[in-house]
């Protein structure tokens, strides 16, 4: 733990720029370590929604099992953000341990619809013993990818399944990842449920799609949109890199709402930089 000190510092230094933080974040991830686990749990400081948020959704992806007792404080706890604490029940979905459920269960009673629905995801992945795969994209998702092709079905998943159903055709149509699917999956930002939309907009970060532009764009520019929704589409228009996007995101870049400003500055620094050369910290 002694030669992780030095990045636990680095992110909870106040002066620490944000992509920084994120960088070094997601290079303790890479070591894929109980220790690395232990020092991320050290790193969430209620300064930064975004920052122990992807606290909270690299100890999910690193599925170290002894990042089970905080993440489960980590939900429990209401006076952090609801969107840190979704992403700390998403964490918990991603383990193999079907105990997880009972300490997941009290959370689909909760006020907050972020939180709530979550909850939902997590047990029925649970429930369901998906747990060991790994997407095409590299990540563990809060649901399986659906197992139809036909786009027509997809559609009607998205639109009128469960939450669940909602999620499998959403990860299968990224998977797909073409133009059609693109517009497809652009339809679900009507859908009332924020976490579905904070989704879709990650997957499009994804896919890298051009196609999906248009939507981030108008997406990121809605001030009635949620803030969670909002930020990922952020990141999804940094993934994407193309000028545009650069252009999207600087005109953001100086917004009043620190998750979505910082969004953009992890996207800018995203777009400037190739993944190895984004997750070198030394």
């Amino acid at each position: 733990m002694t030669c992780l000190q030095k990045y636990i510092d680095l992110i909870q230094k106040n002066s620490t720029p944000a992509v920084i933080k994120n960088r070094t974040v997601f290079y303790l991830r890479t070591l894929d370590t109980d220790d690395a686990a232990l020092a991320l749990q050290k790193c969430i400081c209620g300064k930064s929604v975004l920052l122990d948020h992807e606290v909270a959704y690299v100890l999910g992806q690193m599925k170290r099992e002894i990042s089970i007792p905080f993440l489960i404080g980590l939900a429990q706890n209401t006076e952090a953000n609801p969107i840190v604490r979704h992403e700390a029940i998403e964490a918990l979905g991603n383990f193999s341990d079907k105990g997880i459920i009972e300490k997941i269960e009290p959370f689909l009673k909760d006020e907050t619809d972020l939180v709530r629905e979550s909850a939902i995801l997590a047990i029925d992945k649970l429930k369901l013993d998906f747990q060991g795969e790994l997407s095409i994209f590299g990540s563990r998702d809060p649901a399986h990818p659906a197992e139809t092709d036909d786009l027509e079905k997809l559609r009607q998943m998205l639109t009128t399944g469960t939450l669940t159903e909602k999620y499998q055709a959403m990860f299968k149509l990224r998977d797909l990842n073409t133009k059609e699917t693109v517009r497809i999956l652009a339809t679900g930002f009507q859908d009332p449920s924020g976490l579905l939309r904070h989704e879709i907009s990650y997957v499009f970060g994804q896919m890298e799609n051009e196609h999906s532009i248009d939507v981030l764009e108008s997406v990121i520019e809605d001030e009635n949109e949620e803030d969670v929704v909002r930020h990922e589409a952020a990141e999804a228009l940094g993934a994407i890199g193309t000028e545009r996007c650069k252009e999207i995101l600087q005109r953001h870049k100086n917004t009043e709402i620190q998750i979505i400003r910082e969004s953009c500055e992890v996207g800018l620094e995203i777009l400037d930089k190739d993944s190895e050369e984004y997750l070198n910290v030394d």
